[in-house]
């Protein structure tokens, strides 16, 4: 018989989240919904965690553990335990209700939790009517991340302690340029996709940067990066930072990319709206900035089952000479919006669905979205 040997050293929890209010900074664990006002001090010394510690050595580092922000590898898992405990007890529900029986003989006949939840899926679907697509698109995406999320165990964060020290005091989120970040981790894995990327003439382009890459991707390489925005609030921030490499432009888009950025760079992210004559307008400009080495590759975050037109994704790309090398699923991760959660409720609520159900569905904390490195096609 074999033991697992759980480290008993503290990291930063995997699902950070961080916000600031003037010189107050609120730190969030989007698994666990606990979250705590640091001051300037007190975040410097979680910066510091990006390290594991051995032990909680000050006053400070036992507030950020009592409060899930650091967190031991035994303390995340358990967390994430519970935390898909209470969402099964929903689908157990739920499935009880419809077969008129107990949660308990459910369980029986169906041990498996992910095939419960595949069963309810079903169910759901059989609930809305045949020619509701949206709503049956909006199920098939929510019982998708919902299994994405139960199916992921946390793992440790990548963090690294100048970017966390210098994101924290990026201006709020703007609904005006429909902004949704992804995770600070989150972040940080792609710039590492885009680091492996060789070729003979180096530079990055960040199009739309409401994740802060070109700020992460300055601080981990002295390969220059460009990034256009429109958000003047970012625009002053990632200027303000001063770090080296790093050219910040106010640039519209919706004509292409000016001439003198054509054929530039070798890395391109873009994170697009979901519109798409919005996301044909970024497909375009990434097209016209790629370096035309074999190599270059644009980095594109997106949802092909939620966008407008998603099913033409690959014919969409081939429009403007491109095609997808590698498709990530789930890879990017953000922290799912009350307000958003909130709005769907609301929507598919009068479809018939449980609302007790769609509720603990709607709880899941995070929402994931594919990566699909993307190429010139040869």
């Amino acid at each position: 018989m074999s033991f697992k040997v759980w480290s008993v050293s503290f990291r930063i929890a995997q699902n950070i989240w961080l916000t600031s209010r003037g010189e107050t900074l609120i730190a969030e664990n989007v698994l666990t919904g606990q979250s705590l006002s640091l001051s300037h001090r007190e975040m410097v010394r979680l910066a510091q965690c990006c390290a594991p510690l051995e032990s909680l050595e000050t006053d400070t580092d036992r507030k950020l553990h009592t409060a899930g922000l650091l967190v031991t590898e035994e303390q995340e898992l358990l967390s994430f335990e519970e935390r898909c405990a209470r969402l099964y007890k929903a689908v157990d529900k739920f499935l009880a209700e419809q077969a008129g029986c107990g949660p308990t003989r459910i369980r029986r006949q169906i041990p498996e939790p992910l095939d419960r939840l595949e069963n309810c899926r079903k169910a759901c679907l059989t609930l809305l009517a045949p020619n509701d697509h949206e709503a049956r698109r909006d199920i098939r995406s929510l019982f998708r991340n919902v299994t994405t999320f139960v199916t992921t165990r946390p793992v440790a964060s990548s963090l690294t302690e100048a970017f966390l020290k210098k994101s924290w005091t990026r201006p709020l989120i703007s609904d005006e340029y429909g902004q949704l970040p992804c995770l600070p981790e989150t972040t940080e894995r792609r710039i590492e996709l885009g680091l492996r990327i060789e070729t003979e003439k180096s530079r990055c382009l960040v199009l739309g940067d409401d994740d802060l890459m070109s700020l992460c991707w300055s601080l981990k390489s002295d390969i220059p990066c460009d990034v256009f925005e429109l958000d003047d609030r970012l625009l002053h921030f990632l200027r303000a930072q001063d770090v080296p490499g790093l050219a910040v432009h106010k640039r519209d888009l919706t004509t292409g990319m000016p001439p003198e950025y054509h054929g530039r760079y070798h890395v391109v992210y873009t994170d697009p709206m979901y519109t798409r004559e919005g996301m044909d307008m970024f497909f375009l400009c990434c097209s016209q900035a790629l370096s035309p080495e074999p190599g270059a590759r644009i980095f594109l975050t997106t949802r092909p089952d939620l966008i407008e037109d998603g099913e033409l994704l690959k014919e969409r790309l081939s429009q403007v000479g491109l095609e997808i090398a590698y498709h990530r699923v789930d890879f990017s991760r953000y922290r799912w919006p009350r307000t958003v959660a909130q709005r769907a409720l609301r929507q598919l609520q009068g479809k018939g669905l449980s609302s007790h159900l769609l509720t603990h569905l709607l709880a899941v904390p995070l929402y994931h979205a594919d990566m699909l490195e993307v190429k010139r096609i040869a």
